[in-house]
């Protein structure tokens, strides 16, 4: 599927800038690394929540999209330029392989009052690693 020009624009702004601060990449890192996605360095991790990670790099891990789709909405909300958010989305569910469809469906499934203790409790660790990654 093709990308939007707006969200091509946005990877070539990410070559000089981060989008996502060194704070929130470093304690979602923590977070999803060998859970949401296989183990990957730091560094790697970093490129990819700033859309520098090349596709086949990233490898989430079977059955966790629905988590994921909350973590690219959490981490989303913390971009500055507001434009910026909807085609930082797009990029990252290009690189994880989530349609733009799947993600409206479900990023907030794990908001949910029916959302299961696990899910619920992934929710809290996004939250807090957001949290700290805010004042790091």
């Amino acid at each position: 599927h093709y990308m939007k020009d707006e969200t091509l624009l946005l990877k070539e702004l990410a070559l000089e800038r981060d989008i996502i601060s060194l704070g929130v990449c470093v304690s979602i890192y923590q977070t999803c690394n060998g859970v949401q996605f296989k183990n990957i360095p730091a560094s790697d991790f970093i490129n990819f929540l700033n859309l520098k990670l090349s596709k086949e790099l990233v490898n989430p891990l079977p059955r966790e999209k629905q988590r994921i789709c909350y973590m690219v909405y959490a981490v989303s909300r913390t971009i500055k330029a507001a434009n910026y958010s909807e085609y930082w989305i797009e990029g990252i569910l290009d690189l994880c392989n989530i349609s733009l469809e799947y993600y409206q469906k479900h990023h907030k499934d794990v908001l949910s009052v029916k959302a299961s203790k696990k899910n619920k409790e992934y929710r809290e660790y996004i939250d807090e690693a957001i949290e700290r990654g805010r004042n790091f």
